[in-house]
């Protein structure tokens, strides 16, 4: 009822109506991410020479500026849970077809972060991603540790990663596994979880995630 008495205005350009206009959406996917997902560089799409990755293919709908930017962040900081959509139709729009035996295996949120949203902002994009793609969706990852990485150096980030993670149960090696989170920096987070997916007993690895960002990028609204 709120979106009629007062719409809310595009995160691009803003006009009045959506939170992520029709076009806006065509700017974002247009112009898709491409290179290593670790620096950027443009010689290999997953990973460059300098930058070995845990993962056979990954996918990111686009850097983590602008539109896209401002439309996590107000999913993450200000409680718009309807933006939740949008970020599943750009990622529905920017993800090629996946294997019938893709298992989508969303990066732990902080219990710190849930408690403060009232929701489990990862979750619900995973599960609303995975049925729109019919494919499946579990929790099988563990985080150990509630501290956040937003605030770390590279370094730091890659140490909290380290002891992050763990994996309930054993996996079996003829699925796909695909990690999926929002935002990656320094790419320490979806490696240290592809690699206990890997000790698990998965032989393939794929990652998703939504936006790519520099360690020196602007920070997200708060």
């Amino acid at each position: 009822m709120l979106s009629y008495i007062a719409p809310h205005p595009c995160f691009g350009c803003g006009i009045l109506g959506q939170l992520l206009c029709d076009n806006c959406k065509y700017d974002i996917i247009s112009e898709p991410f491409v290179g290593c997902v670790v620096c950027g560089s443009a010689f290999k799409r997953h990973g460059c020479l300098l930058h070995q990755i845990p993962f056979q293919r990954s996918f990111v709908v686009g850097p983590r500026s602008g539109a896209l930017q401002l439309l996590i962040g107000s999913y993450k900081f200000r409680f718009t849970r309807g933006a939740a959509h949008d970020l599943v139709q750009l990622l529905d729009l920017t993800v090629p077809r996946l294997p019938i035996n893709a298992v989508l295996v969303p990066i732990p949120t902080a219990l710190g972060h849930i408690r403060e949203r009232g929701y489990d902002h990862l979750a619900i994009l995973g599960k609303l991603f995975a049925k729109k793609r019919d494919i499946a969706f579990t929790e099988v990852l563990r985080r150990h540790h509630n501290e956040t990485q937003h605030s770390q150096t590279k370094q730091g980030r890659i140490k909290l990663a380290e002891a992050a993670f763990s994996v309930s149960g054993v996996l079996d090696p003829d699925f796909t596994y695909i990690v999926f989170d929002d935002i990656m920096t320094t790419g320490a987070t979806v490696s240290e979880a592809a690699l206990r997916l890997y000790e698990a007993g998965a032989r393939t690895v794929w990652l998703i995630i939504i936006a790519r960002q520099l360690l020196d990028s602007p920070p997200d609204i708060c």
